[in-house]
C-alpha cells in the first residue's frame, strides 16, 4: 500500500476552489455580480461573448482560489494539511455548517465564503475532538 501525503496548501486551495467553481457553474453559488459570469455553455462558438463570459469565469475562478487560500491558510492547514477527499466535502458542507438555506435559489458568494470557513472550522474541530 503506498501512503500519499496530504496535498500543500496551494493544492488543497485549487481543489476547493475547483468544487466551488462548479456550484457556480450549475448555478447554486451565483458571482457577486451574478451576470459577471454568465451561466451559458457556447462559449466555444468562438464569438467575443462567449470569450467575455469564459473570461468572467477565470476571473471568477482565480477569486475564489485567492480566497480559499486564504482561508485554508487562516485556518492553520498547511499545518495540518487535509485529505483530498475532505477538501472535495467542503463546499457541500458549506451548505449544512454555514447554515445557508440553498432552497430559496441561488447563493452570492458574498454569503457562501463566510458560510465554507465556518465548515472548514468545524470540520478542524470535529477532527481535533
Amino acid at each position: 500500500k503506498l501512503h500519499l501525503p496530504p496535498p500543500s496548501a496551494a493544492v488543497q486551495a485549487r481543489i476547493v476552489a475547483a468544487s466551488v467553481m462548479e456550484l457556480v457553474r450549475c448555478g447554486v453559488v451565483v458571482p457577486n455580480d451574478a451576470g459577471a459570469a454568465g451561466n451559458d455553455d457556447d462559449d466555444d462558438d468562438g464569438s467575443s461573448q462567449g470569450r467575455q463570459a469564459a473570461e468572467a469565469r477565470a476571473a471568477i475562478g482565480a477569486a475564489v482560489e485567492s480566497e480559499v487560500l486564504r482561508i485554508l491558510v487562516a485556518a492553520g492547514c498547511a499545518d495540518a494539511p487535509i485529505s483530498g477527499r475532505t477538501l472535495r466535502k467542503l463546499p457541500m458542507l458549506a451548505f449544512v455548517h454555514g447554515g445557508i438555506d440553498a432552497l430559496g435559489g441561488a447563493v452570492p458568494l458574498s454569503v457562501y465564503m463566510p458560510a465554507l470557513e465556518r465548515a472548514l472550522q468545524t470540520d478542524l474541530v470535529n477532527r481535533n475532538a
